[in-house]
């Protein structure tokens, strides 16, 4: 009971209790907030259509734009339509090729083409990948009852033409049209292409993984780094402090940043960007870490670990790994677009899977870095240095 009461005594005792009561509450609040109300908004989720036949297709069209729950944008390329999925601009790219209506008429069945962005949060694929038969199926009812009017609406004349008597004719026609209804309603299947895709489930967890591992990682090394600085503090000027942090990070974001190529290497993710262009890029990921960590520690000392805990909880889910971030409401879009692991999972499709350039993210990543250490080194200004006041009081006591 003595140790126990010893504990408590203990100021650090009741910050770790805080830390695992605040961690459980502000996830829990963030986690439910956040995604609440998402499967209303799947109607935020983008198709690309592009029709190059000029037949069914525009029927096709039509029928799509009034039953399918997704915001479609129609293409007149697949060139374009592509771009602009490459810029995780498109969630999935359908096309109705040319000479559709005539492959239905002269064989009976055809293919509707479906290209679907690997380089996207997994729920999107997922969504897409159910989309695309669901509109086959759509699809092919409407073929059915083409196919039906198509070979309905030549038969009397055909029939008139051959036979003499209408009452014969007609009752042929009926024939027929018993015959029409054991017609194959699947005449057409889907074609789906999985573009930016690569083999295995581990590489689809890399975003996730690294903007968690490296996030929490910086939380500790601030938190430890600081309570390092308060120990310096009656021996060196706050300046040479502050400078010290900020090259112990960028040193440390180097350091990672060689790991993270060397585990990339060893686990055979292949890169589709450039050794130097993806070594920068994880550079900045890293410094823009530790630089917003850091900065929540120097403003609220120790307390500052809680307003880490809740960007970590704000950047996985804004970040757009497991849920596309349209589908999120705009208050946390808002804020998503804040935080660096928005474009540091952004990035890291483009490393992974492919896509658009890295120069957007990789600027965005250095100014949150820019902006975090300034706001450090203004809160460092107004600081009293302690090495200056322990001069003072050695010089009065001489």
């Amino acid at each position: 009971m003595t140790m126990m009461k010893q504990f408590f005594k203990q100021s650090e005792t009741f910050v770790g209790l805080g830390a695992a009561f605040f961690f459980l509450l502000i996830f829990f609040c963030v986690w439910m907030t956040a995604y609440d109300g998402v499967n209303d908004r799947i109607n935020q989720l983008k198709i690309g259509f592009v029709n190059e036949d000029k037949q069914m297709g525009l029927v096709i069209e039509k029928e799509m734009e009034k039953k399918i729950p997704f915001d479609i944008k129609i293409y007149q390329t697949m060139e374009s339509a592509q771009k602009d999925m490459n810029q995780r601009k498109l969630d999935m790219v359908m096309q109705i090729p040319e000479g559709f209506s005539s492959e239905i008429q002269e064989k009976g069945k055809s293919d509707l083409k479906y290209f679907i962005n690997q380089a996207n949060a997994s729920l999107a694929k997922q969504l897409m990948d159910v989309a695309a038969k669901t509109i086959t199926q759509s699809v092919n009812e409407n073929v059915y009852m083409y196919k039906q009017q198509l070979i309905l609406s030549n038969v009397p004349e055909q029939m008139t033409t051959v036979i003499s008597s209408k009452e014969l004719a007609q009752s042929l026609t009926k024939n027929i049209e018993s015959v029409l209804q054991s017609l194959s309603i699947q005449s057409v299947q889907p074609s789906v292409e999985k573009t930016n895709h690569v083999d295995g489930f581990a590489a689809t967890m890399v975003p996730m993984m690294i903007v968690l591992a490296s996030f929490v990682g910086s939380m500790i090394m601030s938190l430890n780094v600081h309570m390092a600085s308060i120990k310096l503090k009656p021996s060196f000027s706050k300046w040479r402090i502050l400078l010290a942090r900020i090259v112990i990070n960028a040193g440390v974001a180097l350091l990672l940043t060689v790991i993270s190529l060397v585990l990339m290497a060893a686990f055979n993710i292949e890169l589709q960007r450039t050794l130097i262009e993806t070594g920068v890029f994880q550079l900045l990921v890293y410094f823009s870490f530790l630089s917003l960590t850091q900065m929540f520690v120097v403003l609220f000392g120790p307390g500052g670990m809680l307003f880490n805990i809740l960007v970590l909880s704000l950047q996985l889910v804004t970040s757009g790994v497991i849920v596309p971030k349209v589908m999120l409401s705009n208050f946390y879009q808002s804020i998503g677009s804040l935080l660096p692991a928005t474009y540091a999972a952004d990035g890291y499709y483009t490393v992974i899977f492919g896509g658009e350039k890295l120069a957007l993210n990789m600027m965005i990543l250095l100014l949150i870095s820019l902006v975090s250490v300034v706001i450090v080194i203004i809160k460092v200004a107004f600081q009293k240095s302690s090495a200056g006041v322990l001069r003072e009081k050695v010089s009065v006591s001489q």
